[in-house]
């Protein structure tokens, strides 16, 4: 479950100061579909990054799992590498000189936790059967259509990872499928942006 309170976020350009997020409040639901509104530029993506760990908040509190990762007032924050959050960017950030399966694999024999061959390849195996992989996974990265990367960065976050994040335009979703909010005041008028997070 993701908890956010009072988030806010502000960048510097020059002299000047964007408020990207005022004071967002939100609780998204285990294994909840979860949809932001918002035109580009809204903050959305930045509130995303603040969960995921890659941006600091001025203000504001956000719980994981009902932990604290976040509190700026009292100075707590858990970087992101601690915080068990995978975030498949829009541009998929696929490895073009692997194949499927190396893509899938390397968070698991190069990153921070280290598995064993046999639980890397249980992983990997498990990860690309769920997006529907299985058959390609010696096929060359570049060889994939957009889909299929896309698909290959998120096995590759839910091989490795408890918590997803999914940041991309990819799909319509009906208003009666998803619950949403606006993560400002004005934004309940704007086109939609699909975010969506599960829990493996």
């Amino acid at each position: 479950m993701i908890t956010i309170i009072g988030l806010k976020k502000n960048f510097k350009t020059g002299d000047d100061s964007v408020r990207a997020l005022d004071g967002v409040d939100l609780q998204v639901k285990e294994k909840e579909f979860f949809v932001l509104l918002g035109l580009s530029g809204s903050g959305k993506t930045t509130l995303l990054r603040c969960v995921a760990g890659l941006e600091k908040p001025e203000a504001g509190k956000i719980l994981l799992g009902g932990q604290v990762v976040n509190w700026a007032e009292r100075g707590v924050f858990v970087p992101a590498e601690d915080r068990g959050i995978g975030m498949v960017f829009q541009s998929y950030a696929v490895w073009p000189h692997m194949t499927v399966f190396d893509n899938v694999a390397f968070p698991l024999t190069d990153g921070r936790r280290r598995l064993s061959k046999s639980q890397v390849r249980d992983r990997v195996s498990s990860a690309l059967e769920k997006v529907k992989l299985s058959h390609l996974a010696q096929r060359p990265a570049p060889f994939l259509s957009g889909g299929q990367q896309q698909r290959v960065a998120l096995a590759t976050r839910a091989a490795s990872l408890i918590r997803l994040l999914r940041n991309a335009a990819i799909k319509a979703c009906s208003k009666q499928r998803a619950r949403s909010r606006a993560i400002d005041p004005e934004a309940t008028r704007r086109k939609r942006t699909i975010v969506s997070r599960q829990e493996r």
